[in-house]
């Protein structure tokens, strides 16, 4: 799997997911995540899942890893354009209650823009 990874202005990025997130995305993501961004300020990161038809397991664990890197570095985590099912699943394992769930791009960069300590999206 290659990292799909677009450089935005300071120190953001958007990170288009794969369609299936399952077996080792957790450990691809993140690594290549972690090899793309060495030495760079990480101030955002939005996560488009606009393409994942499937997470499993492995792919939520991806999400909380890519989270935890990306606080490590002081910055902050959006997910953006999940599908209904998705967005359901992550509401399940209560990931949207440390990482805010936004419709669109548009809404992702509007959240990341919100001074820290201020409710996200």
């Amino acid at each position: 799997m290659s990292l799909n990874l677009q450089a935005q202005a300071d120190g953001r990025y958007v990170l288009d997911c794969p369609e299936q997130m399952e077996g080792s995305v957790r450990l691809d993501l993140v690594e290549q995540l972690r090899v793309a961004l060495a030495g760079k300020p990480i101030h955002g990161l939005i996560v488009d899942l606009d393409s994942v038809a499937y997470m499993s397991s492995s792919g939520i664990g991806a999400l909380f890893a890519l989270r935890k890197f990306v606080t490590d570095a002081g910055g902050r985590m959006v997910l953006a354009r999940p599908n209904a099912t998705i967005q359901r699943l992550l509401q399940t394992v209560s990931l949207d209650r440390l990482v805010p769930i936004v419709a669109s791009l548009a809404e992702a960069r509007a959240a990341l823009d919100q001074p820290a300590g201020h409710p996200q999206a």
